[in-house]
């Protein structure tokens, strides 16, 4: 105590950062977000920054996951999935598309994937799309669209396109989903030393906004859509200067989360609430995802529909006759191809074989077409000759 009667306390030694993080403090700022900078006295990691630590906690229960990051800048702040990005004619998933009517589409795919959705956002986002993203998405739906017809689901074709970019922070693809860790273990792999300042997000999200892709044993996650910023609660900062630039030791990492668990306000599912959870999550899905096959299929079946009959100009019949046919697409296909074989033959083109003798011709679009510009073929040579 000094003379003068009163406890003298040296102020706190200032918290050092570096420029990097310094200028994300300032984004933060810009953003009207609130934060407060703690230090991390373990090795290969240097603070933590808390965002908005006075912000009341919500009253729902809330599932903790993670995500490394390669740099700290804004685009911390604007998560996006691959399907909310294009690409250039330099760099595959140049720029993300800061438009309210794909962010729409994209997010009612990720909360509902069916093929009505995701052809929605294929027509949504077309227009912005340069001429060799614009085929790939092209040739991506013929694709499914037979993959559907066979079987498959929409959910198994985006799980496959989402996997596919593992880690490709850049890349551009039509997933909804931003994969997420359930352990910080995990986050901290992808949370790349790259020449700027890394580290790793910590979230609360609700359990309505993640999906499950690879089964409930799996530590990865999914976020449906766009990252709400709201859910971030902290961001560990990695230390550029360490010598565990690499920190794998799970000790450490779970020491710097604890460290940060005393600043978060809230409530998070327990490891056996989150199994419980998990569990019943992936059952529900599998069951949706099954009854969900029947409906994409006859959805596709009509969409295949309208193409192929804006195209047949010659076959003329009322569409409306076959709306409420099962197996649509391919009955006018069968439909289509009697008509043309009859009008060629009827022109002496009688190089086709019989379907009624040969029950097991395969009917494709293109068989329909080569038909339709060989009939149009004759039709002008015998208007010349009369």
């Amino acid at each position: 105590m000094s003379e003068s009667g009163f406890d003298f306390q040296p102020p706190p030694e200032p918290i050092s950062r570096s420029n990097k993080t310094e200028n994300f403090i300032n984004t933060l700022k810009k953003e009207n977000i609130s934060s407060k900078v703690i230090p991390i006295n373990v090795e290969g990691f240097s603070e933590a920054i808390i965002l908005n630590p006075d912000e009341n906690p919500s009253n729902e229960k809330m599932i903790r996951v993670y995500r490394g990051v390669s740099r700290l800048d804004e685009t911390v702040l604007n998560q996006v999935p691959y399907a909310m990005k294009i690409d250039s004619d330099k760099k595959y998933g140049e720029s993300v598309l800061n438009n309210q009517d794909v962010k729409q589409s994209v997010d009612d795919l990720a909360e509902n994937p069916t093929y009505t959705n995701f052809l929605d956002y294929i027509n949504i986002i077309e227009p912005f799309l340069e001429k060799n993203q614009k085929q790939w998405y092209h040739d991506s739906l013929s694709r499914i669209e037979k993959d559907i017809l066979q079987g498959d689901s929409l959910l198994s074709n985006l799980r496959i396109d989402h996997y596919s970019f593992a880690a490709g922070a850049g890349m551009s693809g039509y997933s909804p989903y931003i994969s997420m860790a359930l352990t910080p273990d995990m986050a901290n792999e992808f949370a790349f030393d790259r020449g700027h300042q890394s580290g790793i997000l910590v979230m609360e999200v609700p359990s309505s906004k993640l999906e499950i892709l690879f089964g409930p044993d799996n530590n990865e996650v999914e976020y449906k859509g766009c990252l709400d910023q709201k859910y971030i609660k902290a961001i560990i900062v990695k230390d550029t200067t360490s010598k565990e630039k690499t920190v794998t030791n799970p000790s450490l990492i779970q020491k710097t989360i604890g460290i940060v668990d005393k600043e978060i306000k809230g409530s998070i599912y327990s490891p056996d609430e989150l199994t419980q959870f998990r569990n019943q999550q992936w059952q529900e899905r599998l069951k949706n995802d099954e009854n969900q096959k029947l409906i994409d299929k006859q959805a596709v079946e009509q969409e295949k529909f309208k193409r192929l009959f804006s195209k047949l100009t010659d076959f003329k019949i009322d569409p409306k006759t076959l709306e409420t046919e099962n197996n649509v697409y391919y009955k006018y296909m069968d439909m289509a191809y009697d008509f043309y074989d009859e009008k060629l033959r009827q022109l002496g083109f009688d190089h086709l074989p019989d379907k009624k003798m040969r029950p097991d011709i395969t009917v494709t679009e293109e068989k329909l077409l080569w038909m339709q510009d060989n009939l149009n073929h004759l039709n002008n040579e015998t208007n010349i000759a009369a």
